[in-house]
């Protein structure tokens, strides 16, 4: 994640909350509910590397939270800056590939 730091509120990291949510969307996923089927599935918690994967509660919860509190502006940069990265990576890929050929 970029360099925007959320504190953890009784236990549980927001980022651990929405990486969840996260990966839940990247599994085809959007009902909160479906968490529920990864509380206790370790890939899922290494993969996103995650302390704690929220129960349907808490992640239904903490999101309605964050959306009151511009989460989408803070989506918008954080997919400027992932973009921006993969770009990158993109590009110095393209030049290894060029100078290899």
């Amino acid at each position: 994640m970029p360099n925007v730091k959320f504190r953890a509120t009784l236990g549980m990291r927001t980022s651990d909350v929405v990486k969840s949510y996260l990966g839940l969307l990247c599994l085809g996923m959007s009902d909160y509910d479906a968490i529920e089927n990864f509380r206790r599935d370790k890939p899922f918690q290494q993969l996103l590397t995650l302390q704690k994967v929220p129960s349907t509660a808490t992640l239904r919860q903490r999101l309605e939270k964050l959306a009151a509190n511009d989460l989408q502006a803070r989506t918008a940069t954080w997919s400027t800056t992932l973009l921006s990265l993969v770009e990158c990576a993109a590009t110095i890929k393209m030049r290894v590939t060029r100078q290899s050929s």
